[in-house]
């Protein structure tokens, strides 16, 4: 019984075991992913986070950890998905913005003065993205929010 893995740009995509031990040939590519023969003692879970194929070398190699769940592994290194972090934080603003919806409604439980607080609040989250685009973080709970009125 063996294991094989299927690897795109150094990275085990998936694994699994084959019905037959020659349903897979070792090296060779299958839809766009180079597949390799593994010994079934491999935890290939714990295995895949620690090494990368180098198409260099033709072997595996150690990687560093994952930085954050923002990085993506491109052949031999993480490299920091910019867009998927700001989708995130964009989300996370969008929610923060709904929550305060109620606080401008003309039936809202606060006085003037706290509606004027909720504004301007709700105003710095819509320029949030514009700041965060320029700060130099690669993970969401690096953020800096605007500060929610008490």
């Amino acid at each position: 019984m063996i294991n094989v893995v299927f690897i795109k740009n150094g990275e085990i995509a998936h694994y699994g075991s084959p019905g037959a031990d020659d349903d897979f040939i070792d090296g060779e590519t299958y839809d766009g992913y180079l597949c390799k023969i593994m010994n079934v003692d491999i935890d290939l879970s714990s295995f895949s986070k620690v090494k990368y194929w180098s198409y260099d070398t033709n072997s595996w190699k150690d990687r560093v950890p994952l930085p954050t769940s923002f990085y993506d592994w491109v052949e031999t290194e993480w490299v920091l998905n910019r867009e998927r972090l700001i989708t995130e934080i964009r989300r996370d603003r969008d929610t923060m913005l709904q929550r305060t919806d109620f606080t401008q409604l003309p039936d809202s439980p606060f006085s003037d003065e706290e509606k004027e607080k909720f504004k301007i609040y709700r105003q710095e989250l819509r320029d949030f993205m514009a700041v965060v685009g320029e700060q130099d973080i690669d993970d969401i709970i690096q953020v800096a929010w605007p500060t929610l009125p008490t």
